[in-house]
């Protein structure tokens, strides 16, 4: 082997010990050691080597996190570089306090899913490796580098035959705190006891994170509205970060129907939209664009420019309704359903809705949606009695999953759905929109492809069609289009120095330049198919 590349992380120094010693090992046998820390190793460092030797700590029985990293950046990557990659070998060195190797299995399943063949001893060390563990590293390096080339390697543990399907010993989901959390319970309770898995629901108050955590590979399922989801796959506000940011997200289900709207005091002198006025106080959620594009849109509605509104911000959602409550601010987007609109309508006085009714006035729907295109308007049908009949922003959550996650447990997942509606629909209000009905119609409008697991029941319930084939197909390929500029984009910013952080305005200006440059339509829900 010409060239070997050594990928590590080491916080105590330990990993790195091992890893040098075995890169002595290659240049003593005359090959070519390319070192890197995964912080500082790129997706090329993969292709361009001859053999790999990695290294990482064993915590708690997994990789380093920031071993872990280097795979997470590039995940939607490496199955499309398998060709590229080629077949190589690879081989381990791992300190450990205690537990061995079992810390790399997650990365050893994607080493095998790209060609690699594992074709030495991982050499474990527990903690400060000895002089013994640097002589077998050293070893090691000089085997790998010793290695004849060859069309194919024998690996020391194949992928394993695949015998019957299991479903997982777990099913992780995570929603959106409070609604989310209960409706992914009143599906995946039932499923779960049914199927003999734990159901693990994870609740998180900010989408952005849900979709960190799915990216990640960390859980199974989450839920989706238009909105976050474009914003997510667009990298707009909190979302333009290197956690955050597109990934190969599809649609799985339908889990249910929203409705929201703008709140005011029952006692407000806003009585409609057209009373919103220069100088009127508008609450803002900080770090979420989906809601500040919202409430854009209602002032464009209005004809009132943003800058002639005076904007209170709020760091929760709570805090938005309840300073509505309080006469801190004068209008909020609310969500009737939510426990805090609950406790509002209870105060003295009450809450009151601005119709948003685009029957009756198409022109000032119309000017909304030139600020933000992704929403809907229906009367609104859940929540709190005074919203019941009103006219507000509708619209479909998707649940929704990586690209990766497992075809098999997508299919039966959604199959269960949906043999199970009349199982599910009475156990939350919400999930009586969680049926085939539902999912047809909004695949009809949304910009995300359809996961492989979906598509086969679809098939089997002679539902699906040439025209959502080609609708999936076409978002698939606009969402890896996202996907490769956003790395690329992070690649020329890591060059440059620039600090890809939300908040940093120059990584902000060189995404929304490069967005230009590769000419990325925006995203957009269709009319129709």
């Amino acid at each position: 082997m010409k060239r070997v590349l050594f990928l590590y992380y080491s916080h105590s120094g330990h990993t790195e010990k091992m890893i040098l010693a075995a890169a002595e090992g290659v240049r003593e046998a005359g090959s070519e050691a390319i070192v890197r820390k995964t912080l500082d190793a790129r997706r090329e460092d993969l292709v361009n080597c001859d053999a790999v030797i990695m290294g990482t700590g064993n915590y708690f029985q997994k990789e380093s996190g920031m071993f872990r990293d280097y795979w997470d950046r590039y995940d939607y990557d490496w199955l499309k570089m398998k060709k590229e990659i080629g077949i190589k070998p690879y081989a381990w060195v791992v300190s450990a306090g205690v537990g061995g190797d079992a810390c790399i299995a997650t990365v050893d399943n994607l080493m095998k899913q790209l060609n690699f063949r594992r074709v030495f001893p991982t050499v474990v060390a527990f903690e400060d490796p000895t002089t013994d563990d640097l002589v077998n590293c050293r070893k090691l390096g000089r085997q790998m580098a010793e290695l004849a080339p060859a069309a194919d390697y024998v690996d020391l543990d194949p992928p394993k035959k695949s015998g019957r399907w299991k479903w997982p010993p777990k099913m992780r989901v995570i929603a959106w705190k409070g609604i989310g959390a209960e409706v992914a319970h009143g599906w995946g309770d039932p499923l779960a006891q049914e199927v003999g898995s734990k159901l693990i629901v994870t609740s998180d108050e900010s989408a952005s994170n849900c979709f960190r955590h799915i990216k990640a590979g960390r859980f199974h399922y989450t839920t989706g509205a238009r909105v976050e989801t474009g914003q997510m796959l667009t990298a707009e506000g909190e979302y333009a970060d290197r956690e955050g940011g597109p990934f190969p997200v599809c649609a799985v289900w339908a889990q249910s129907k929203n409705n929201a709207g703008f709140m005011v005091r029952g006692d407000s002198p806003i009585k409609e939209i057209y009373d919103v006025k220069p100088g009127t106080r508008l609450a803002s959620l900080a770090g979420n664009p989906a809601s500040r594009n919202i409430v854009e849109g209602l002032l464009a509605w209005a004809k009132v420019s943003p800058a002639n509104i005076k904007w209170i911000e709020h760091k929760s959602y709570a805090d938005t309704v309840r300073s509505v409550i309080e006469g801190r601010t004068d209008l909020a987007f609310a969500m009737p359903l939510s426990p805090v609109v609950a406790e509002a309508e209870k105060q003295s006085g009450g809450i009151r809705w601005l119709e948003m009714n685009a029957e009756k006035d198409p022109e000032g729907a119309k000017r909304f949606h030139e600020v933000d295109p992704m929403e809907g308007f229906g009367v609104m049908f859940v929540g709190v009695p005074s919203c019941i009949g009103k006219w507000g922003i509708v619209g479909t959550h998707l649940m929704l999953a990586h690209r990766d996650t497992d075809r098999i447990l997508v299919y039966r997942t959604v199959s269960w759905l949906h043999r199970h509606y009349d199982v599910i629909k009475d156990r939350h209000e919400k999930l009586k929109w969680a049926n085939l009905e539902t999912v047809l119609a909004e695949l009809k409008q949304t910009f995300l492809p359809v996961h492989e697991g979906l598509r086969q029941t679809l098939k089997e319930e002679g539902v699906w069609t040439n025209a959502l084939e080609e609708r999936s197909q076409a978002n698939a390929a606009l969402v890896d289009r996202y996907c490769e500029a956003y790395q690329e984009c992070i690649d020329t910013a890591d060059e440059r120095g620039i600090p890809v952080r939300a908040e940093n305005p120059a990584w902000v200006d060189l995404w929304e330049g490069y967005k230009k440059e590769k000419a990325l339509p925006p995203l957009r829900p269709f009319e129709g198919l």
